[in-house]
């Protein structure tokens, strides 16, 4: 797929697009308020309110904080995920491909310690073993919306009223086509590098047009599988929408181990989620 190398640098952060507003939105979502000017960027990324500097906790320690779970996708395959937290508003994180859950963990602890539960799991046919997980069926990565729909019903049978759906790379793409095919039940939605076109998921203009939900995108400007669209996105969308354009050629979950951008990624999807919380 192209996907660009990463590269690292005390770079900053290009654009952060904000428009739109949760009001008059569909009901049972929480109300943000309107913002519609831009925000300058700062001469360094640094840490962020609520996010703390690079400190990648261990494996050990984030599968701690977390447990085991299992749950069907909406086609009837077993699914290996690990849940974070507990509250009322529930995240599903869904992976790159060629990846796994692991690398949504941190994110995730972050989401659970502020009141968040988080969803992180195993695409089908994905099986690195041992905490990491075991899903079940063949790998098919053209079938991860029925995953994330899977995510979703599992989240609101375990006391989430509002769901958030989010991935990165092909975990993005396919979050935005479930956002805007299979919106009931889906409160928000954004992408971290999502690319623009993975059969069956076509990210068009009127796809994202199509999504009512807020959204937020985030991409690395050098990224040439995932950079370009997301202006292109933001002009597309209706509100409300933000759009965050980091001047990096890194991808997906590679933020997270990205000494220049890890805390402000971590910090723009946390926030994210706590204005759809309200």
């Amino acid at each position: 797929m192209g996907f660009a190398p990463r590269r690292l640098g005390s770079i900053v952060v290009l654009a952060i697009a904000l428009a739109g507003a949760c009001s008059g939105s569909a009901p049972g979502r929480a109300p943000t308020s309107r913002q519609t000017t831009a925000v300058s960027p700062p001469t360094s990324p640094g840490p962020t309110t609520g996010v703390q500097p690079l400190q990648t906790p261990s494996d050990d320690s984030l599968v701690a904080r977390s447990r085991a779970v299992q749950f069907e996708s909406s086609d009837g395959i077993r699914l290996a995920g690990r849940l974070f937290g507990t509250g009322t508003t529930g995240v599903v994180l869904s992976h790159m491909i060629r990846s796994d859950q692991e690398p949504w963990w941190w994110m995730a602890s972050i989401l659970a310690e502020h009141g968040f539960m988080a969803l992180t799991y195993d695409s089908r046919g994905t099986c690195p073993g041992g905490v990491d997980g075991c899903s079940h069926g063949p790998l098919n990565p053209g079938a991860v919306d029925r995953d994330i729909l899977g995510g979703v019903a599992y989240l609101r049978a375990h006391g989430a009223k509002r769901v958030v759906i989010g991935g990165a790379s092909l975990g993005g793409t396919a979050s935005l086509w479930v956002a805007s095919k299979r919106p009931h039940g889906i409160d928000g939605v954004f992408s971290l590098s999502a690319v623009s076109y993975f059969p069956p998921y076509d990210i068009t203009s009127k796809l994202i047009h199509d999504i009512r939900a807020p959204k937020l995108f985030i991409a690395g400007a050098n990224d040439p599988s995932a950079g370009p669209y997301v202006p292109k996105w933001r002009r597309a969308a209706t509100p409300p929408v933000r759009a965050v354009v980091l001047d990096s050629g890194t991808h997906g979950t590679d933020f997270f181990d990205d000494q220049d951008f890890s805390a402000t990624v971590r910090s723009t999807i946390l926030r994210f989620v706590q204005g759809l919380a309200g």
